[in-house]
């Protein structure tokens, strides 16, 4: 009888893990590394906002495309050139001269995707209406305000009694 009701805890105990693994996992799902959310999210929240065209998700699915293209290129040239920078530092006698070139093209490189993610975030804007961009904003402000904590690490100090 021990041996049966030890077993019968056993199953039920693995039961129970596997169900909580599995939730967790099919929660997780629509986000990718670092937590991004993943192209179907973005498109369910694009959907939502008021009066989207089946032509606007088309015209913004297709400069997320391009957008994604070239960040993926500078990201490359970004890790190329951190490599290069790494080896340089790691040698006897690194050369001031290359090591600086190598910074400065890193700087280069960080100015040429803001600027790209400047370029998207406008052309993405005079793709919505002024109603849709105001949507947005307030899911947006929605957000930040979910990400605020209560206390001091949030910023609040409404609450220290000076």
């Amino acid at each position: 009888m021990k041996r049966t009701t030890t077993g019968t805890l056993g199953m039920i105990l693995v039961l129970m893990t596997a169900t909580f693994l599995s939730s967790g996992i099919a929660m997780a799902q629509d986000f990718g590394p670092r937590g991004e959310r993943s192209p179907l999210t973005r498109q369910r929240f694009l959907e939502n906002l008021p009066g989207m065209t089946e032509e606007q998700l088309s015209q913004i699915s297709a400069l997320g495309e391009e957008f994604k293209a070239a960040s993926g290129f500078l990201r490359e040239e970004r890790k190329n050139l951190h490599d290069q920078l790494e080896a340089a530092l790691q040698s006897a006698n690194p050369d001031a001269i290359t090591v600086g070139q190598l910074v400065i093209s890193q700087r280069d490189l960080r100015e040429q995707r803001r600027s790209a993610q400047e370029d998207f975030r406008a052309t993405f804007q005079s793709l919505l209406t002024l109603e849709q961009q105001e949507a947005l904003e307030e899911m947006r402000n929605r957000r930040r305000r979910g990400r605020r904590g209560l206390g001091r690490r949030s910023g609040d100090f409404s609450n220290d009694g000076f």
